[in-house]
């Protein structure tokens, strides 16, 4: 679903193996445990609504543009 989400917003999008590393984004159609806000809390994981995924993709690449 991210995946499908950046492509349709004109993103070069690949979708990668799940793994157990706790990734750096952590996105859901729903919403977030008090656990997982706090986990998020203190391991710098961003957890973002499926709401938010194109807009905070394109603040992402307008960060790594500009600076």
């Amino acid at each position: 679903m991210v995946c499908s989400c950046l492509k349709n917003a004109g993103w070069d999008a690949q979708a990668t193996k799940q793994s157990d590393d706790q990734g750096a984004i952590v996105v859901t159609n729903s919403t977030f445990s008090a656990p997982a806000r706090e986990a998020a809390a203190t391991t710098g994981v961003y957890l973002i609504h499926h709401a938010q995924l194109v807009d905070t993709a394109d603040k992402i690449f307008r960060h790594f543009k500009y600076s």
